[in-house]
């Protein structure tokens, strides 16, 4: 509506400058036009009353591009009005609609009466007796570990960092396809699933599995590591469950039963890769 209004306008505008000109024109022709009846008055009087009657026409001309300019001036007043109007309408719907989600936010804060509170998760986890269970350790404890609802539900806990054993995984998943495509594959499947979550995730491939091992790559959603030489994925999976604080969510997603049993020694959760790969929908 904006734009066509706009479009008017300037049609307008330009329209009234054209009319604005002619009206100019015909003045100067009828200016010229009396001093010539004055002249030739006397010795023409045939030449004087057609003369006078030109005056007359143009004097009509000149009422009626008046009254035309006059007309054009009032659709310029009128589709500014519009505008006006339309900005105005639009400033209210948003308003409005502002005012709707404010509103809804204090019905739902008032309907879930939710309690004040400065705990945050990994506060809990550190008030724990020795002994007692992890935050992370008490998710679905009636879960098969290759239950994909079980990494889901693990992947709503708060500040989670997921750790996926790239090979292990991608191997499983597709086993015939090349390494780079099932690299390729995994980032992202595992990007999907976390995308929208406040959900740290990183892919571990092992570098020995490739000639030349490509640099690390960081993606936006997924970051994705090789091993370096001489190291296996399984060992910096397991540093970079160390450098994780104490009480952080940590899930590592692997079929390797040594591994899968030191990183939860170290207070991480293991889940199978048949999960994982199956959330995707692999």
């Amino acid at each position: 509506i904006r734009t066509r209004l706009r479009a008017q306008l300037d049609a307008v505008n330009a329209e009234n400058a054209s009319l604005r000109r002619s009206l100019g024109q015909a003045r100067v022709q009828l200016q010229e036009a009396v001093l010539r009846a004055d002249d030739e008055q006397a010795a023409m009087g045939e030449q004087s009353r057609e003369a006078a009657v030109a005056t007359r026409a143009l004097e009509a001309e000149a009422r009626r591009l008046r009254a035309r300019i006059t007309e054009l001036e009032t659709q310029h007043t009128s589709a500014r009005r519009a505008v006006r109007d339309d900005r105005d309408a639009e400033v209210m719907r948003l308003r409005l609609l502002l005012d709707t989600m404010v509103d809804a936010v204090g019905g739902l804060r008032r309907e879930l009466a939710l309690p004040p509170s400065d705990l945050l998760p990994a506060d809990t986890v550190s008030a724990m007796e020795p002994g007692a269970e992890s935050l992370v350790s008490a998710v679905g404890r009636a879960l098969l570990d290759d239950d994909p609802s079980l990494l889901r539900r693990l992947l709503e806990l708060p500040q989670v960092h997921l750790i996926v054993d790239g090979y292990n995984v991608s191997k499983t998943a597709w086993p015939t396809a090349p390494l780079e495509q099932q690299r390729d594959r995994l980032a992202a499947g595992v990007g999907a699933l976390v995308a929208g979550k406040r959900v740290e995730a990183t892919i571990v491939f092992d570098g020995a599995e490739l000639a030349h091992p490509p640099p690390m790559v960081s993606r936006r959603i997924v970051r994705v590591r090789f091993s370096p030489n001489g190291v296996i994925a399984d060992d910096i999976i397991r540093e970079l469950v160390e450098a994780e604080p104490t009480g952080r969510p940590v899930v590592v997603v692997t079929t390797d039963r040594e591994l899968a049993t030191s990183v939860t020694k170290k207070g991480a959760r293991a889940v199978a890769s048949m999960a994982l790969i199956r959330a995707m929908g692999c």
